[in-house]
């Protein structure tokens, strides 16, 4: 079966598994109350399976969650996952070896750029 991780799935996995916890249930509970394998319960929490509405409903009252607070969990939750600090300078998706000297030396300008230590020794001087 193809990986189908995404941003929903990893949400909604995440706060699925942190629900099913505090709860005091475990996966194989889970699986064996929603009558799933307890592989795709796995997968489900990890974010690499998609989940039907069946399924979550299911979890929902297994754990005595309501579902409509589930989801408002992971709507938060996925709210978290898309901010990304004005600090951190996104990585090429090529790795180094495969990178030309020109690419290499503009992410070296860029991180230059946005991180004034870089330019100064230990002891900070330039």
């Amino acid at each position: 079966m193809a990986d189908e991780t995404s941003p929903v799935n990893i949400a909604t996995g995440s706060v699925l598994k942190g629900a099913v916890r505090e709860a005091g249930k475990s996966q194989s509970e889970v699986a064996a109350a929603i009558d799933q394998s307890l592989t795709t319960i796995q997968r489900i929490f990890a974010g690499k399976r998609n989940i039907t509405i069946t399924q979550f409903l299911q979890i929902a009252d297994f754990i005595g969650i309501e579902a409509d607070d589930l989801l408002d969990r992971v709507t938060k939750r996925l709210a978290q996952m898309s901010e990304r600090p004005d600090n951190v300078t996104s990585l090429p998706m090529k790795k180094p070896a495969e990178m030309t000297d020109d690419e290499l030396e503009a992410i070296q300008k860029k991180a230059a750029i946005e991180d004034e230590e870089l330019d100064q020794d230990e002891q900070g001087h330039p």
